[in-house]
């Protein structure tokens, strides 16, 4: 009895001591972690509280077939609501991988526009690895609900690898354009725009904060590639050399930026 009493004193803690309301006046994601936690310990805390009436402490309750059948029933509505969420996730990881597999080689083929190396792989290799993890980690954080989950860190560390890969065609993609500088201050605020809208439903959609910082990386892409630009092309430094400077400074953004902010 002490145990039971005791784990439904911490459930009604923690319920108390979370914010139900963010500062945008929304549901907050602390606030749906708790419930997701106390609807999954519901069925258990409902098979302790029979073990304990199933004790002979010579009392007898006046509604002992009522209780259970209402415990019966909210067991299985807490059991379902549990399987509902699981199911979800996993569709989400299956869409991931089979949308990723069928565009990533299309999309690879189309973005990529010359002959060249990434490391010890080709451009068209390096890019359809790139895509194909950037789908598959997209798609499964739109579908499924793993906000503040091992899965979104994974995601996260996927993510900012394949955006690493793509800033570099970007920028052997950009530099073929006669109207460079205009086009890398358009694509900058689109994406600047893409990442306000997701920036501001960071706390109210699970995968908000996720695509936030896919954009915000992309949105300096443009800025990386003009660094780039600015010392090969006007100031004569080596383009080999100008490359791999700003893809190592992209590197620590992408990846390391991207997984930093989701574990804030």
């Amino acid at each position: 009895m002490i145990a039971v009493t005791r784990a439904l004193a911490g459930a009604v803690k923690s319920v108390i001591d979370t914010p139900i309301l963010s500062k945008d006046g929304n549901i907050s994601y602390e606030a749906e972690d708790v419930y997701d936690q106390t609807v999954e310990k519901l069925p258990d805390f409902s098979q302790a509280v029979q073990e304990v009436k199933a004790i002979n402490y010579d009392v007898k309750p006046v509604a002992a077939k009522a209780t259970n059948t209402s415990h019966t029933s909210k067991s299985n509505t807490t059991g379902g609501i549990t399987v509902m969420s699981g199911a979800r996730r996993v569709f989400a990881v299956i869409m991931g991988f089979i949308l990723a597999s069928a565009f990533a080689e299309e999309i690879a083929i189309s973005v990529t526009s010359d002959i060249n190396k990434f490391l010890f792989l080709d451009s068209f290799t390096a890019n359809k690895i790139a895509i194909w993890l950037l789908l598959c980690t997209s798609v499964t954080m739109l579908i499924g609900t793993f906000k503040r989950t091992k899965v979104e860190k994974l995601c996260g560390w996927g993510s900012g690898l394949s955006l690493f890969i793509l800033y570099v065609q970007y920028c052997r993609s950009v530099e073929q354009m006669n109207h460079y500088i205009i086009f890398s201050i358009i694509f900058c605020i689109i994406c600047a725009v893409i990442f306000g809208f997701f920036e501001g439903r960071k706390d109210k959609w699970n995968c908000g904060l996720y695509f936030s910082c896919e954009f915000i990386v992309m949105m300096l892409w443009p800025i990386g590639f003009l660094i780039y630009a600015f010392f090969s092309k006007f100031i004569g430094f080596s383009e080999s050399f100008c490359l791999v400077v700003t893809s190592v400074l992209f590197f620590v953004i992408s990846v390391l930026g991207i997984v930093g902010r989701l574990d804030d």
